[in-house]
Order: structure tokens, then sequence, then C-alpha cells
């Protein structure tokens, strides 16, 4: 593993980027390695490297095509573990509310989820990077 997988997160606490789509991409990719939310097949460097694409997006560098995945497009690394990250706090996103009585709280994750997985075409049938969805 690489000595940035030990290094805390730069990552600023309040996105400054002009897209609100990037904005939610670079607070989830985040919350994730924040609270270390299982993503099945991550390595400390995966938590690691979260907050960096987080950065680079926010900044600029990357833009959301860079993470999402498109048709006869390579699949990076950034594709992969923005995937799955994203995937990962969707569904902890919607366990954390779906069987409450807040139907506003419901709505928003509702919401929001749908916002991050358009961002990365998670839900495009043709998606190799595609996680099958809990009903």
């Amino acid at each position: 593993m690489s000595s940035s997988a030990s290094q805390p997160s730069a990552a600023p606490t309040e996105w400054t980027n002009p897209s609100k789509p990037v904005r939610f991409v670079c607070s989830a990719l985040v919350e994730v390695t924040r609270t270390r939310l299982p993503v099945p097949g991550f390595t400390d460097d995966d938590y690691a490297y979260l907050p960096q694409l987080a950065t680079r997006l926010n900044g600029g560098e990357l833009s959301l095509s860079d993470v999402s995945w498109q048709v006869g497009i390579q699949v990076t690394r950034e594709r992969q573990v923005a995937s799955a990250a994203i995937h990962a706090f969707t569904e902890a996103e919607w366990a954390r509310v779906k069987d409450g009585d807040d139907e506003d709280a419901q709505a928003d994750v509702g919401n929001d989820n749908a916002l991050l997985r358009t961002c990365l075409n998670l839900d495009d049938p043709q998606n190799p990077l595609k996680f099958k969805s809990e009903a």
C-alpha cells in the first residue's frame, strides 16, 4: 500500500465548484471515506483516493464525464472507484431512511440519490459498472 493511505484527507469541507451535481458527487465521495462506508473490494488506498478525486473534481481538473461511464469510453480507475463509492453511498442513504416515517426525508434522499446515480450513469442498462439495486 502507498503511504497516501495513512495520510489524512486534505479535501475541503465546503465545495466551491459552480456545478451542483459536481458538489453532490464530491460530498458523497468524501463521506464514504469519512465514515469508512463498506464498499466491496475497497482497500485503504481506495478510501484515501476518494478525497483526492473529489478535490480534483471540485477544482475542475476532472469533470463528471471523467468519472462517469459512457458507451465506448475506457473504464478507468476514476470511473471504477467513483461508481463503487457512489453506489455504496446511495444504497446506505436509502437504507437509512426507507423504513422511517419521514416521507420528506425519503423524498430528499430519493432525489439526491437519483442525481448522484444519473451523474455517473449508474442506472444505464449497458453500464458494466452497474450494480444491482435493491428495490
